[in-house]
């Protein structure tokens, strides 16, 4: 689920991207269902809503499948930050917009944010 026309747009960006990014090795993964088909060994391929609290940030909320089910351990696991980096330098192929990027697991249990400067560079994490 996409909340907000700003969001929208960002997943969608980041969409395009990973789709070129998959082109020659499958179908089409420009669209959910098609990237979850071609990657699904990809974490990033099990986003289940997007929304934008504030101008410039997003909060990207994934599924379970997303790290194998299961409880999620970060200390076992690297699933947040390796989402949020990702799809964080997949949108800025395209603009600057994205300010902050921030992932969780279902209920908010767990997040993880990533700090974007312009010019296409992770600054830091928390």
């Amino acid at each position: 689920m996409v909340i907000g026309i700003w969001a929208g747009e960002k997943y969608d960006q980041f969409l395009d991207t990973t789709g070129e990014t998959y082109s020659g090795d499958c179908g089409d993964a420009s669209t959910p269902a098609g990237l979850r088909a071609c990657a699904p060994f990809e974490p990033f391929a099990y986003v289940s809503a997007v929304e934008s609290p504030a101008p410039g940030e997003l909060l990207v909320t994934i599924t379970p499948e997303s790290w194998g089910g299961g409880e999620y351990d970060p200390e076992q696991v690297f699933t947040l930050e390796y989402v949020a980096s990702n799809m964080a330098l997949r949108m800025a192929h395209h603009d600057d917009d994205v300010q902050t990027l921030t992932v969780t697991t279902p209920g908010g249990a767990h997040t993880y944010t990533d700090h974007w400067q312009p010019h296409y560079a992770s600054v830091r994490g928390s």
